[in-house]
Formats: C-alpha cells, sequence, structure tokens
C-alpha cells in the first residue's frame, strides 16, 4: 500500500505542477491530503506491529520501515 500511494502522490503533485487554475490547484492540493492521510494511517499500523512484535521477520521488518518511513522524509 505504501508504495502505491506514494505513487498516487506523485501523480497528484505533477497534477498539481501543471494546473492552470486555482479551483484545479485547490482541488489536486485537497486530494494529496487525503492521500497523505491515508499513507500515515498505513503507516501508523506498521509501526504499532513493529512496537507489539506482531512481525517477527526482520527482513520484512525492515523492507516495511524502507518503504513507509520515507514518506517521512
Amino acid at each position: 500500500m505504501c508504495a502505491q500511494g506514494i505513487q498516487a502522490l506523485e501523480v497528484l503533485e505533477s497534477r498539481l505542477e501543471n494546473a492552470n487554475t486555482i479551483q484545479a490547484k485547490e482541488k489536486y492540493e485537497s486530494e494529496m491530503k487525503k492521500e497523505l492521510k491515508k499513507i500515515q494511517i498505513h503507516r501508523n499500523f506498521f509501526r504499532s506491529l513493529l512496537k507489539e512484535g506482531e512481525i517477527k521477520d526482520s527482513r520484512k521488518n525492515d523492507q516495511m520501515q524502507d518503504s513507509c518511513y520515507a514518506i517521512e522524509e
């Protein structure tokens, strides 16, 4: 989900940059905020799983941390 969310943000960002009207820019900004909120919810979910020890395979931990924490940058 994280990779899909990041791709969606990139698409919305390019649309925002190419928007000609203020209304279109506001629409894309709103959509970006919604998508970012979804990604943050998933990030928090994965963080809680990591803290609770639900995920035991360290390779999976590293992959999830890399893909989901990259969002914070």
